[in-house]
């Protein structure tokens, strides 16, 4: 799933009757498994010029920043933290580490060729789910249309249960963006299809 899918799903599922501090661990929660991937890609894609076909090809499985992906989608380490912040009484930290597990066991239902490796470093499997967020082979020009359809459900609630004028523009503006991509035919799915070679 596209990161900005995580985040509205999170504050949905996890946001109703929330303070701003606590909304604000949701989002950064949501965000932090997908933070390695946009380093990487800033560092190698932007700054180092790598061809986009190299680079979510085998430098992406086999780069140093691989197991950063793997421990940032952990089924061990997320929940472990989130339990020490529940331990702790760290109310804040509980959220963050809630709303980075919620965003991994989402991304383990849609990733097929780059699934993630959930229990690394104890062992190397991964499930490869029927479908993909991204992969046309799996499903993934349906699986994004879908992602998209949710999002703007998502934003349309959350616009609802929002309290401030900036809360309900920030929705608003994101149901559009989420609305915009599904009009346009816009298919991250196509895109990432073309540059992984697929």
């Amino acid at each position: 799933m596209i990161t900005p899918s995580h985040v509205v799903y999170n504050l949905y599922l996890l946001g109703k009757r929330k303070r701003q501090k606590i909304l604000l661990a949701i989002v950064c929660g949501a965000i932090f498994p997908d933070i390695f991937s946009y380093s990487y890609f800033l560092w190698n894609g932007v700054i180092q010029k790598v061809p986009p076909s190299v680079l979510w090809g085998d430098l992406y499985i086999h780069s140093l920043w691989a197991p950063f992906f793997q421990l940032a989608h952990s089924f061990w380490l997320l929940p472990l933290m989130l339990l020490l912040a529940l331990y702790w009484k760290k109310h804040w930290a509980a959220y963050f580490w809630g709303s980075a597990l919620i965003h991994a066991i989402m991304d383990f239902t849609v990733h097929h060729k780059d699934a993630y490796m959930h229990f690394y470093p104890f062992s190397k499997w991964r499930f490869e789910s029927p479908i993909s967020y991204w992969d046309i082979e799996y499903y993934g020009l349906w699986v994004s249309r879908a992602e998209m359809v949710l999002a703007i459900g998502a934003c349309i609630v959350l616009f609802r249960r929002a309290k401030t004028k900036w809360g309900k523009l920030f929705y608003a503006v994101a149901a559009i963006g989420f609305l915009a991509l599904f009009i346009l035919g816009f298919s991250h799915s196509v895109l990432r299809s073309q540059l992984m070679g697929g």
